[in-house]
């Protein structure tokens, strides 16, 4: 463990970066799974679809990158109700179970907000694309039921995770 050997603040850098990276991966999934519906949708409907801006595509990047570091950051506050990264949970800043207050704020404010959330989001574009019939399977659109399934498969794990 490198706590054991290592600095004490080595976790709280390893926590703020799972919950950063954790949060920012699942909300960019969710961006992306929106845009390939709307381009589904817009197909389905035999309309032309108009892919994002470049300059959207920066804003909704930077803002999904501004909000997880806020949600990380909130693990650096100095309050007893917020879990924090410690060598006892792993360098993760999972709520001690010990800890009333920690458990309250993780399960009904940071994981809904972090992964939860975005998943749900997601897991219903899926659903509608499904029922829809949105992604046909023939020869062309094979690759993009690939690209579809493999996304939805990393969402999964990443919140599993």
């Amino acid at each position: 463990m490198l706590m054991e050997n290592g600095s004490p603040r080595a976790c709280t850098v390893i926590g703020w970066n799972d919950a950063y990276w954790w949060c920012c991966n699942l909300w960019m999934a969710f961006a992306v799974f929106y845009q390939l519906h709307k381009m589904l949708v817009a197909a389905r409907k035999a309309r032309r679809h108009y892919p994002p801006s470049l300059r959207r595509i920066t804003i909704e990047s930077i803002s999904i990158h501004s909000f997880s570091a806020i949600m990380a950051s909130l693990t650096l506050i100095p309050l007893d109700w917020i879990p924090r990264a410690t060598a006892s949970t792993g360098c993760e800043s999972f709520p001690d179970v010990e800890h009333k207050g920690q458990l309250i704020f993780y399960w009904s404010f940071f994981l809904p907000i972090t992964s939860l959330i975005p998943t749900i989001l997601v897991t219903g574009f899926s659903i509608d694309v499904w029922w829809k019939k949105l992604l046909p399977v023939n020869g062309k659109t094979r690759e993009l039921i690939f690209y579809f399934s493999r996304l939805l498969a990393v969402i999964y794990m990443v919140t599993i995770a």
